[in-house]
């Protein structure tokens, strides 16, 4: 269902509505699709789901025209720079009651970044988000989280794995930890945008991680004098340490990978992009891919 926008409150001097969705430059639309794994302790996966998010669309001013969600219409509030500091989907309409209702609201710095959302839904569900940022790139949040009298906390941090020529994101790792249970969720988040004919085509988009390092996903193994060790490295950025016995966040810096193991502690692996390899993390062994 696509949705007409309700604007409440001041509409002078109106700022673009990009920064909410982390976007710059002539943005017609986006998308996110949303594939979740869930392990255990680190070490295995349980279980995993995957959905689309809301579709949104802009004007050529920048500002959000429409959403395509559940609900029947969507109330945005401004302030007076013209931010958005409030979207609302009523719970109760002409139609009846709208399970997918909710309210979110928004706080920004004086820098125009966005540091706190407040999100409740009409079931009851409840979270606080702060954002953390390196300068103006959003690198993590922590969540306070509220469902049937139940609270927890939850930390995500975020890894940008590629970005189109515009500079917007299109796909992220994010890692999430909560306070409830031993479980860690690897969400890889994909986002499809479109732009108007005055900005640069996506699918003329620079050269991804995943171009560039195709080569290093899949199946290695390295023989040592204290024995084998064995790699399994996909492309959402997981890996499984067979010395770790467990499933690894990872990151290309250059390189190097490093394996974000626990507690902070790291492995880093020199690459020899000319051989198309990399060592076991002592500059001697070399790892050998069996399969991909």
């Amino acid at each position: 269902m696509l949705l007409t926008l309700y604007f409440v409150g001041c509409r002078k001097s109106i700022s673009s509505d990009l920064g909410l969705l982390e976007l710059s430059g002539d943005v017609k639309s986006v998308t996110t699709h949303y594939t979740t794994n869930v392990t255990s302790k680190g070490r295995k996966t349980r279980y995993s789901w995957s959905y689309d998010g809301a579709k949104y669309y802009f004007d050529e001013k920048g500002l959000i025209s429409s959403i395509e969600e559940s609900g029947t219409k969507v109330n945005i509030t401004r302030d007076k720079k013209g931010q958005v500091v409030s979207i609302d989907i009523p719970c109760e309409s002409e139609e009846g009651w709208n399970d997918g209702g909710y309210t979110q609201t928004y706080t920004w710095d004086k820098n125009g970044r966005l540091i706190n959302e407040e999100y409740s839904n009409c079931i009851g569900v409840y979270h606080n988000r702060t954002f953390i940022y390196n300068d103006s790139i959003i690198v993590g949040t922590v969540e306070q989280n509220c469902d049937e009298g139940i609270e927890w906390e939850v930390t995500r941090t975020y890894k940008v794995l590629a970005t189109d020529s515009e500079g917007n994101w299109t796909k992220r790792l994010v890692v999430e930890s909560n306070s409830e249970n031993a479980d860690i969720r690897f969400s890889l988040e994909e986002r499809t945008l479109t732009y108007y004919d005055n900005a640069i085509s996506p699918a003329s988009s620079q050269t991804t991680r995943k171009d560039e390092n195709e080569w290093i996903y899949g199946t290695w193994e390295c023989k040592t004098q204290y024995g084998t060790m064995r790699l399994i490295i996909n492309d959402d950025g997981r890996m499984y340490d067979t010395v770790e016995e467990r499933w690894c966040s990872y990151s290309i810096e250059g390189d190097e990978i490093v394996e974000h193991i626990l507690d902070g502690m790291v492995s880093t692996y020199h690459i020899d992009r000319d051989n198309k390899r990399f060592d076991c993390g002592n500059n001697k062994d070399w790892f050998r891919k069996v399969s991909n």
